[in-house]
């Protein structure tokens, strides 16, 4: 799903590259999704891992058990690889081109728009509609930058 988000982000209408409006919902799904994650991944933390380290701790083994060091490498490995998707996506949408994309298509099509129909109202109601595009992937961009700094504190 992520790989979707990323790449389709963009489409191309009559030979131009512009921004694909109907993908926000997905990323913002995907970002719920990422969310439920990150709170099992602190559940995980907190009550097993650090439970069992800190018991290792107070037995004065420095040696985790077989079954104890895999379930630590597992999480670390998620971890690191959930960071790595959400780390992309931000990137994506951090991509100076995608934002370029939303604003150069509320002034071409407003232009085209009011040229067409003369009306001041639907160039209004128009530029509106293109601008909150602009904004979404905006505030998007920045809960996933959010997101990504937290999931980075919850690596061993």
């Amino acid at each position: 799903n992520a790989t979707l988000c990323s790449n389709s982000l963009t489409i191309e209408d009559n030979g131009k590259q512009i921004f694909n409006g109907s993908i926000v919902e997905s990323l913002v799904l995907l970002l719920e999704a990422i969310s439920i994650v990150l709170v099992v991944l602190q559940n995980i933390r907190t009550n097993i891992l650090k439970a069992t380290q800190s018991s290792q701790s107070k037995k004065k083994k420095k040696v985790l058990p077989p079954a104890q060091k895999e379930l630590s490498d597992a999480y670390q490995l998620f971890a690191e690889s959930l960071c790595s998707v959400v780390s992309g996506i931000h990137d994506d949408l951090s991509n100076k081109q995608v934002l370029n994309l939303a604003e150069d298509l509320t002034t071409l099509d407003i232009n085209e728009l009011y040229k067409l129909t003369d009306s001041s109202l639907l160039t209004e109601i128009w530029e509106k509609m293109q601008t909150s595009y602009k904004t979404s992937v905006q505030e998007i961009t920045d809960v996933y930058k959010l997101k990504l700094d937290y999931l980075k504190t919850l690596c061993i």
